[in-house]
């Protein structure tokens, strides 16, 4: 009778250890320290993509869709309209930010500077979560992810169906999603 009662035992303890063990473990949601987006980096690519598609693709089918409808309309016309909704809804200094080759410095103070050809930019910066979010004319908050000295940001953006109505692209397009991807890599 000891014996069982010291199994019972035993296995009690091992199962009261295994609980409060795993009480204080991390839930993988861990917070990015501030200091690792501290220098300096550069876009090396760059895409957006429209409801989960290059933007071409998009186009090209969205076209189809509409000569289905009887519009004479080609790929180029449907992705000049697309680009005209963005540029009239989405803050449209953010573009330059998607240029391979757009440079930018993110400072101990928070503060961070761009330079994209002949356009350039600073604000204020701040970690939260997994966002990254740039104080600029708008408050921009990109997704971030970062591997050492590779940084990806991605940034979307919801059209409403009044933005698309408004362009005469909500009769074969009923709704929009479009998605920045930029790629960075530390240069210093």
């Amino acid at each position: 009778m000891n014996i069982v009662r010291g199994l019972h035992n035993a296995f009690v303890l091992v199962i009261a250890l295994v609980l409060f063990s795993c009480a204080g473990e991390d839930d993988g949601s861990e917070e990015i320290p501030q200091a690792s987006i501290v220098g300096a980096w550069e876009v090396t690519s760059a895409t957006i993509t429209l409801n989960d598609q290059e933007g071409a693709d998009f186009a090209a089918n969205a076209a189809q869709c509409y000569q289905n409808q009887g519009v004479d309309v080609s790929d180029q016309d449907v992705l000049l309209a697309i680009v005209g909704v963005i540029e009239s809804e989405v803050d449209e200094g953010n573009f330059f930010l998607f240029s391979t080759g757009t440079s930018f410095v993110f400072e101990d103070d928070n503060s961070y500077t761009f330079q994209s050809g002949t356009v350039s930019g600073s604000g204020a910066w701040q970690i939260n979560g997994d966002q990254l979010v740039l104080d600029d004319a708008e408050a921009t908050t990109f997704a971030f992810a970062i591997n050492g000295d590779q940084l990806a940001l991605t940034d979307v953006y919801t059209f409403t169906e009044a933005d698309l109505t408004d362009s005469g692209l909500s009769v074969c397009i009923d709704q929009l999603v479009s998605a920045g991807i930029m790629q960075l890599t530390r240069t210093q």
